[in-house]
């Protein structure tokens, strides 16, 4: 269907209530509609004895024939269709709605800048509102503006309350967008796309909204991705410089960082998240500061403000971190942990952990401290033992004479304490203490058994003295 318009066509007919014209008569002088093509529309008139008129686009049918009232762009019924009476005058013609004119009777009128030498079209200059496509319900509408002032492109309609604006790129072309100093937005073919983004304004302070929306598929995730190694940066207070958020390349990545929101009364499991995942089975996460200051911290706080902080980490200013601690959670049934270990750097084979109160604090632990204890059966000899690892040697049903030899450890603390408990199979066993070697036994006001008495348990309580390099045993203790 296309429209169609030719010279002095007119014809007489009748009206099918306000639908159409039946066109039955000609007239001298003029020629019939049927110049205009079966199925094309035209601009017409009509009008009749009475004085009713209408003007609107119709489309044309060979059969009857008949000129169909499409649109009605103006009337003496208000702009809508007319009831009319007897014969009815139906012609062509150009309607104001739809004309282009100029602001001077000249002729030829000088629309733009017109160069008739060469016949350059160069500018179109009319009125400070044009209207496209109004023989049609939905149309665009161009307005000017003064100085200072932008002008509008916009949606208008005779009928229709909300209207899509589409602009759209013929075949696989783009839709750009852009000022004098080149394009700042460019809309290209995803090929069959069914979602798309969607830009919403609010008036109030909830903010603007981006989001990926289309009529295919249920969930649609949304892709932001800069060009070669750039970032995705986010930031406020109407200024770039204000940065709040810096998403960084990483070459190949195939594990991300995923922030997850939470429902109303979310518990401890279902509470927001920061997930560190991605293809890989296992995937490490890093959170780190800038600089080598020891201002430079971690911290994490609760109450919903940065003032309540409930704890920090501090990578120690300038030290490559060799030795740092592990924090491990455990199963139901089970112990969490807490560990040194070696880091990037490290390659210390024992680390410490130090816990440090602030002035005269002490550290408090709210139950008894669980001793490790090495529980052992009909062990043979020599005993090599280790304070690095346990707190006490519990040895049973010992079926044979016993060496109990120096500390495996080079550097007990100094004060540190071990516990050695013996009992044998019912036969009294011999017990022979390393002593006069470095981290060896030494005797201070007790007398070291030398011997297990039958099925009885006997303790040596040890505490190591640092300045001396040696194990004092100050308690011997004998079951009954």
């Amino acid at each position: 269907m296309a429209l169609a318009l030719a010279d002095r066509v007119q014809q007489t007919g009748t009206a099918n209530t306000t639908v159409s014209f039946t066109l039955s008569g000609s007239v001298t002088g003029f020629q019939s509609f049927a110049v205009v093509g079966n199925g094309n529309t035209t601009y017409y008139s009509a009008t009749d004895s009475a004085g009713n008129w209408e003007v609107g686009v119709g489309t044309y049918s060979t059969t009857g024939p008949t000129l169909t009232r499409t649109t009605i762009l103006s009337s003496s019924n208000s702009g809508s269709a007319v009831t009319f009476t007897g014969t009815v005058n139906v012609f062509v013609t150009y309607p104001s709605e739809i004309a282009v004119s100029t602001d001077t009777l000249a002729y030829p009128p000088a629309i733009g800048g017109t160069t008739p030498a060469a016949g350059t079209f160069t500018t179109l200059i009319g009125n400070s509102t044009s209207q496209f496509g109004k023989s049609s319900a939905n149309y665009i509408q161009a307005v000017g503006a003064a100085t200072t002032v932008s002008p509008v492109l916009s949606v208008q309609s005779s009928t229709d309350t909300n209207v899509d604006f589409s602009i759209k790129s013929l075949g696989t072309g783009s839709v750009l967008l852009g000022s004098a100093n080149g394009t700042a937005i460019s809309a290209f073919d995803g090929g069959s796309t069914i979602a798309w983004w969607q830009f919403v304004g609010t008036t109030t302070s909830t903010g603007n909204l981006i989001q990926r929306v289309g009529g295919g598929g249920t969930n649609t995730t949304l892709i932001s991705v800069a060009k070669g190694t750039g970032s995705i940066q986010f930031a406020t207070n109407n200024t770039a410089t204000n940065l709040q958020l810096n998403v960084a390349n990483t070459a190949s990545a195939v594990n991300y960082v995923q922030v997850t929101g939470s429902p109303t009364g979310a518990t401890a499991s279902t509470g927001a998240s920061i997930l560190f995942t991605g293809s890989d089975a296992a995937v490490s996460g890093t959170i780190i500061v800038k600089g080598t200051s020891s201002a430079a911290t971690i911290s994490f706080a609760g109450s919903g403000s940065a003032n309540y902080h409930a704890f920090r980490v501090q990578t120690q200013g300038s030290i490559n971190t060799g030795n740092l601690l592990q924090v491990q959670g455990a199963a139901a049934g089970s112990a969490p942990s807490m560990q040194a270990i070696s880091g990037p750097s490290g390659t210390d084979a024992n680390i410490d952990i130090t816990l440090t109160p602030k002035g005269t604090g002490r550290v408090n632990i709210t139950t008894s401290i669980k001793p490790k204890v090495n529980s052992a059966s009909n062990v043979t000899s020599p005993l090599a033992w280790d304070s690095t690892s346990y707190d006490e040697y519990a040895i049973t049903a010992l079926a044979n004479a016993l060496t109990i030899n120096a500390d495996a450890n080079a550097s007990p603390a100094d004060g540190q304490k071990m516990m050695f408990r013996f009992k044998d199979n019912g036969t009294a066993r011999a017990l022979t203490w390393t002593t006069g070697a470095t981290n060896a036994f030494r005797v201070v006001g007790v007398t070291l058994p030398t011997t297990t008495v039958a099925s009885k348990i006997v303790y040596v309580g040890c505490i190591y003295n640092a300045a001396d390099s040696r194990w004092d045993a100050v308690a011997v203790s004998q079951e009954a």
